[in-house]
């Protein structure tokens, strides 16, 4: 049925999903409770107007009457906040946002407006944060090689020891496929000259290992920090170090690739050591029991 309360209508505005939030307030005088509705969104396209399907526009004793509201004509209602953009000058050209969180109007700012007033503000280039990723990227790389080398190490000096993984030859697969990367140009930057880690200060020790030159790193983001990052993501999302040590990854790790294979391997020997101990312990088990059997009881 119809609900005319204050409640009701509150409840049917909510349940109509209209983009307005109606609420009861209590504002403590004689007839203390208010309905308000709020706009969900904000700017002046979302201005309101309230339109009742009734007779009665205009006369305060009727519903119509009460919730009437036009901004441009009956105003049964009062408004406390008006619907409007926010306006704003870059630089000399004037902006509006429906919103005081401003997108786009400056190139890779977002710009929160807090109160009114004038404001300067100073856009620099960040590479404290991309010289602290390459150097992540270079200690990455030098702890797979020390963990390789400690997983395929020769001691002769300790009695012959042998590593787990001396002369793996998955290992020393994936060791020279990140080498051949690391020694291939890139092609798919958009800047010809800068093309190989050398360039950004990364050059290979002796050891295997990588050396980080920083001040060079430094100097070529300073002056092309776009093409330090295309070294490594690429320009047409398939070239770039980054991109090619993850298509080297997923092949390892695919369903046939070199280090599942190698695991299912090493998870099928391992059953047929367990196998072989089984069988073995119950021959000795057999044996046993026999010569017991033949040992006469003192």
């Amino acid at each position: 049925g119809t609900n005319n309360t204050l409640t009701g209508i509150r409840d049917a505005i909510n349940a109509s999903n209209s983009g307005v939030t109606a609420s009861i307030v209590n504002d403590g005088g004689s007839t203390p409770y208010r309905m308000v509705l709020t706009s969900n969104t904000t700017g002046a396209k979302s201005s309101m107007r309230v339109s009742v399907d009734s007779n009665g526009a205009g006369d305060p004793s009727t519903i119509a009457g009460l919730l009437a509201y036009d901004p441009a004509g009956t105003k049964a209602m009062k408004q406390n906040i008006e619907a409007l953009d926010a306006k704003l000058t870059i630089n000399g050209i004037d902006v509006s946002s429906p919103t005081n969180s401003v997108q786009g109007a400056a190139p890779g700012l977002t710009l929160n407006l807090l109160s009114k007033g004038d404001s300067t503000v100073t856009a620099v280039t960040d590479t404290g944060t991309m010289a602290a990723a390459v150097q992540s990227f270079v200690t990455a790389y030098n702890t797979l090689q020390s963990t390789a080398a400690k997983l395929s190490a020769f001691d002769k000096n300790n009695k012959g020891t042998q590593s787990p993984l001396l002369g793996d030859a998955t290992l020393r697969t994936i060791q020279n496929q990140l080498r051949s990367v690391f020694n291939t140009p890139q092609t798919g930057t958009s800047d010809a000259r800068l093309v190989n880690l050398t360039q950004i200060g990364i050059s290979f020790k002796a050891d295997g290992s990588m050396g980080l030159d920083t001040a060079k790193l430094n100097k070529a983001l300073a002056t092309n920090r776009t093409g330090v990052a295309q070294l490594f993501s690429g320009a047409d999302g398939k070239s770039g170090y980054g991109n090619q040590l993850t298509e080297i990854v997923k092949s390892f790790s695919a369903t046939r690739g070199a280090l599942t294979t190698a695991t299912e391997g090493l998870n099928t020997n391992l059953k047929e050591l367990d196998s072989a101990y089984t069988r073995t312990s119950a021959g000795i088990d057999a044996t046993m029991s026999r010569y017991r059997a033949h040992v006469p009881a003192v």
